[in-house]
């Protein structure tokens, strides 16, 4: 649903895979090869027992933008403009997150 967001914004994702099996991997993969060349990929790996905040703190060491998003593998957008009207608001003063 990421790709299907009508923005012009200039998006880099950030994976952090977390031991997965060999299926996912391959699937993700699958997923990466369709997104469009403007979309950077950072794939991180975090070994071990799951511990989201580690791996969300790693996802942002590796992030570069201006506005960053977290969101988990089974969060759906259910407008075309959802990221580009949540980049607005977290760009207003005096907002922290969105």
């Amino acid at each position: 649903t990421l790709v299907a967001q009508q923005t012009q914004a200039k998006i880099e994702l950030v994976l952090v895979d977390n031991d997965s099996c060999a299926a996912t991997r391959e699937a993700v993969d699958a997923m990466v090869d369709k997104l469009p060349a403007r979309m950077p990929v950072i794939r991180l790996h975090a070994p071990g027992a799951f511990n989201h905040s580690r791996q969300v703190q790693q996802a942002v060491a590796a992030a570069s933008g201006e506005v960053l998003l977290l969101l988990n593998n089974d969060a759906r957008f259910l407008q075309a403009d959802a990221l580009d009207q949540m980049a607005r608001w977290a760009r207003l003063p005096g907002i922290a997150s969105v």
